[in-house]
């Protein structure tokens, strides 16, 4: 619990004294400033006038419960707070719930401290950063020797990264998305492995499309939707045209990261590649969308007034000089669009 020296300040919203003492205690020894909220009423109206780096809530509160709060704080507060939610009742369908609002992190009671403030490092680390220094690259870039337009894949590659606020997201992009012959998806989101298994089942149900959780030396194929997973970091490699999985370091703060996916997404696809940053903290995907860009790729990015979390797609606007800026409830149908109308202009060529 050593990691986390900064003085930050956390804001929890705990109705019960004793529970709230404990945690009062515990981050005033590790050098946090906390001020406290007896319900989520209280906390919301807090946030609406002060800066704190965390939200500590609880589930159960009276007048506002933290489910509630952190509904309103997505559209009434400007700086959102790293948000960690924590109760005694530990559902499935509640945790599920709980990320798809956005939540970074959510433990059961009693807290593990340790575990905590470890996440809360990780966490820190990458909210809102408005920079960071290069990684260290788990995939380096060849050298373009080939003309980029020329890829030797026969379909496109739409490769997709999404963090905090990606499970509703996601179920907003592939409500609007037809896979084709003519592409794959290629998806990083952050989180668990437990969770990104449960995000890959629930797109397969609900969509009813081909959803693979990638594999190492797993080749790739057209119509499929494959889902990297949890801490590993996924590649594409251009000669076999298969998946590599590598225990690397950490890129952006996390593992798996879409930077080294979006890199060798460029050098494999080319023209023919596609880079959309979604909602997420951080900067993960942006110089990875960059590099596709720069491989004469396209890159769609979340407008982050549609986002949960805007960080990404403003980082990603940062980085990028060409992109087009697209709505969530628009980016499927811009993907599909864009597939087809890359395919029309390959094919009339082609028969010049």
């Amino acid at each position: 619990m050593d990691e986390v020296k900064l003085k930050k300040k956390v804001l929890v919203a705990e109705d019960d004294p004793c529970s709230f003492n404990i945690l009062k205690r515990t981050f005033s020894l590790q050098g946090w400033e906390v001020d406290g909220a007896a319900n989520g009423l209280e906390a919301l109206e807090k946030l609406k006038v002060n800066h704190y780096d965390v939200l500590m809530t609880d589930l159960i509160m009276p007048v506002m419960n933290g489910m509630k709060l952190i509904e309103r704080i997505r559209t009434e507060v400007k700086q959102i707070p790293l948000i960690i939610l924590f109760s005694a009742f530990d559902d499935p369908d509640m945790r599920k719930r709980a990320y798809e609002l956005g939540v970074f992190e959510f433990f059961g009671k009693p807290i593990d401290f340790k575990k905590l403030f470890k996440r809360l490092f990780e966490g820190l680390k990458s909210h809102g950063a408005p920079s960071a220094a290069k990684p260290k690259e788990v995939f380096s870039m060849p050298q373009k020797t080939i003309d980029s337009s020329k890829s030797k894949s026969p379909f496109f590659g739409v490769v997709i990264t999404s963090s905090t606020g990606g499970p509703q997201t996601l179920n907003r992009l592939f409500s609007n998305l037809v896979l084709s012959e003519n592409w794959s998806g290629f998806l990083v989101q952050h989180g668990p492995a437990w969770a990104l298994n449960a995000i890959a089942q629930r797109i397969s149900d609900d969509f009813g499309l081909k959803v693979l959780m990638v594999q190492d030396s797993m080749k790739i194929e057209s119509k499929t939707l494959y889902v990297a997973p949890g801490n590993l970091h996924t590649i594409i490699d251009s000669k076999s045209f298969c998946f590599k999985l590598i225990n690397g370091p950490l890129e952006n703060s996390v593992r798996p990261a879409a930077d080294p996916l979006f890199r060798s997404a460029a050098a494999v696809f080319g023209a023919k590649c596609i880079a959309v940053v979604l909602s997420g903290l951080g900067r993960d995907g942006a110089q990875g969308a960059k590099v596709v860009s720069d491989w004469g790729g396209d890159v769609l990015i979340q407008d982050p007034s549609t986002a949960v979390a805007p960080y990404m797609p403003r980082a990603a606007m940062e980085t990028c000089k060409n992109f087009d800026l697209v709505s969530i409830d628009e980016m499927g149908k811009t993907i599909d669009r864009r597939v087809l109308e890359s395919s029309n202009k390959a094919f009339a060529k082609a028969s010049l």
